[in-house]
């Protein structure tokens, strides 16, 4: 299971000491703790049977996030530990909203 907590910047005032890993912001790192205990499910797009399902009992599903460069690294941190690796579209998505081959190969 991953543990993304240590991998956050050192907030303003802390002493940051030489890190030879990328680092992800706490937005970041609280984005990544919360997506190791999502499904894939909220990430797939439900079918019609799965919608049903939902509607008969009240099933509420996940909204992805209002910050697309946020949702897309919740995407890829929960389909690189569900599939084991980041598909080839996602993984061009995280560095297209910024995020740098380093922290992508960090997730998966």
């Amino acid at each position: 299971m991953y543990h993304f907590r240590d991998m956050a910047a050192p907030a303003a005032g802390e002493r940051s000491f030489e890190q030879t890993t990328p680092v992800f912001n706490a937005e970041e790192a609280l984005v990544l703790q919360l997506a190791a205990h999502e499904t894939v499910s909220s990430v797939r797009t439900p079918g019609r049977f799965a919608r049903l399902f939902a509607w008969a009992f009240a099933v509420r599903s996940v909204a992805p996030l209002a910050n697309a460069r946020l949702e897309a690294l919740r995407r890829a941190a929960i389909l690189a530990r569900v599939e084991g690796a980041i598909p080839a579209p996602e993984r061009e998505t995280l560095i297209g909203h910024g995020f740098s081959p380093a922290q992508v190969a960090l997730i998966g």
